[in-house]
């Protein structure tokens, strides 16, 4: 009971941070590119170094799109953004954030890695992530997106679920077709 209280208290300090860290400037996203929430993992999982030179390699990740640099896909399906707050735990259980700035089709540039817990179990790190960065994604959608970008304007229903790679469903049924499974179903 002791533990779950101490992870509440935890993860509600480190939502507090991010949200404000997010009102601050992170560096720019150059360029037209926009990459999803899913993109956003499979290029950390390929490594990240750190500010004194050494390399971080997360093995989970979870990027969360900033609401100002999102647009709409060309078929209006997906949000896409250039900027994201990611989230990474590697397998030796160090949790560290960041954000990532979309430079090209493959390429990046990422702020400052933040320590966040020093040692953090896979079954914590799921729930941190799925409290924390459910509350942050739902944050930021709330936020909207631009629209027009790609393609025709359009306007999305509120999102019925966040997918395992970081995107958002719209579905009535709560589902994430081709996108890994369902993290959280959103209220």
């Amino acid at each position: 009971m002791k533990s779950s209280l101490a992870l509440t208290i935890i993860v509600a300090a480190v939502l507090a941070l991010a949200l404000g860290l997010a009102q601050q400037a992170h560096g720019t996203a150059s360029g037209d590119w926009y990459w999803t929430p899913a993109n956003c993992k499979a290029v950390l999982t390929k490594g990240v170094e750190t500010s004194d030179g050494r390399d971080f390699y997360p093995t989970k990740s979870f990027c969360i799109g900033q609401a100002s640099t999102c647009a709409w896909s060309r078929d209006g399906s997906e949000r896409l953004y250039q900027t994201f707050y990611a989230i990474m735990r590697s397998a030796d259980g160090v949790v560290r954030s960041m954000y990532v700035n979309v430079t090209g089709k493959t390429t990046w540039s990422g702020s400052s890695l933040r320590l966040i817990f020093r040692y953090m179990g896979a079954l914590q790190f799921a729930t941190y992530t799925r409290v924390t960065a459910t509350a942050y994604a739902e944050a930021e959608n709330a936020k909207g997106c631009r629209t027009g970008v790609f393609g025709p304007t359009r306007t999305a229903g509120k999102p019925t679920a966040i997918c395992n790679d970081g995107t958002y469903s719209y579905a009535r049924l709560n589902v994430c077709v081709g996108h890994s499974g369902v993290l959280a179903v959103l209220p």
